[in-house]
């Protein structure tokens, strides 16, 4: 599990997403409509995590030409949360069952 674990990348998500809502609510000159996106592996051009912040009521030419680069942060979550969950819940079907103290009648 190389940088964390599944948990620990929801946190870090988590607080990057509330810092960035915190900057923007702040700084003045933004709507209330922010996009927060991440561009994927493959479609990337800087080798180190940053997020995208977007005023999506002030779009310019160029994020419909790069658009299909945009992962939005709220994807990555769920998509985190969901494998989360299910590595959880397989956790726990592989361990040991408690045996049973059930008398014979």
């Amino acid at each position: 599990n190389v940088g964390g674990s599944l948990a620990d990348a929801i946190q870090m998500l988590e607080n990057l997403k509330e810092a960035a809502l915190t900057y923007v609510a702040n700084v003045g000159g933004w709507s209330t409509n922010v996009g927060l996106f991440f561009h994927v592996f493959g479609h990337n051009s800087v080798n180190s995590l940053h997020l995208h912040m977007l005023d999506m009521d002030a779009l310019g030419p160029t994020y419909w030409k790069l658009n299909y680069k945009n992962c939005p942060l709220d994807a990555v979550l769920k998509v985190l949360k969901e494998e989360h969950a299910a590595s959880t819940a397989a956790a726990g079907s592989r361990s040991p069952s408690k045996p049973s103290f059930k008398k014979d009648r």
